[in-house]
């Protein structure tokens, strides 16, 4: 997709889901998407949420961890940091024990600021939550889900 080779001012609308996590350079990526749109054009696009990428996995006993954040040793005052949201590079995200995608971590802000330099207008941001019915289907998955982030999308607008 880094590579794609059309003719500027092609398309009125672009879509990626859960795809544009791939590439390693969003600013290239942003600028030929922009180029490839009419003025008037939109941009859309979901991608794994940058937090899921972000966590550090551990198992004590029988639980399994994925966590973001820090802990602290209450005796000695020594704090270390939990996941790492800003090292970049290549990922890992288990959706599940049979399928573990690898994806290029950027931060939200790494996101949002190669659409602003590439010249979209950022029109709509969603962090979407299940729908309701999705609890009868995996009640721990919806659980989760309704407190933390799985997909991130954006539209953007050529002016």
């Amino acid at each position: 997709m880094d590579k794609l080779d059309f003719p500027e001012e092609s398309f009125d609308f672009v879509y990626s889901s859960l795809a544009l996590h791939y590439s390693d350079n969003l600013p290239a990526l942003f600028k030929m998407i922009f180029s490839v749109l009419k003025t008037g054009g939109s941009l859309q696009f979901s991608i794994t949420h940058p937090l899921l990428g972000s966590t550090e996995c551990f198992t004590e006993g029988n639980t399994r961890y994925k966590v973001i954040g820090s802990k602290k040793d209450i005796i000695t005052g020594e704090c270390c940091a939990l996941g790492d949201y800003y090292s970049k590079g290549t990922v890992q995200v288990k959706w599940s024990d049979e399928f573990i995608v690898e994806l290029n971590h950027h931060t939200i802000a790494e996101w949002l600021n190669s659409m602003i330099a590439a010249g979209f207008g950022i029109t709509k941001i969603s962090e979407p939550t299940p729908i309701k019915s999705a609890e009868k289907v995996d009640k721990n998955k919806y659980l989760q889900y309704t407190k933390k982030p799985l997909f991130f999308i954006a539209v953007g607008k050529k002016d």
